[in-house]
């Protein structure tokens, strides 16, 4: 069960990373943002 509910925590993520306001929240230089697609950027 933990397995899905960590599939579905990666699937919002990459979700979250093609939304349009992208490039805002990447140049707000929010730390959390910024280790969230660090982590995103790493999966790939």
């Amino acid at each position: 069960m933990s397995f899905f509910l960590l599939l579905g925590f990666l699937i919002s993520l990459f979700y979250v990373a093609m939304l349009p306001n992208f490039t805002l929240i990447a140049d707000t230089g929010d730390l959390k943002h910024s280790c969230m697609f660090y982590f995103i950027l790493k999966i790939k």
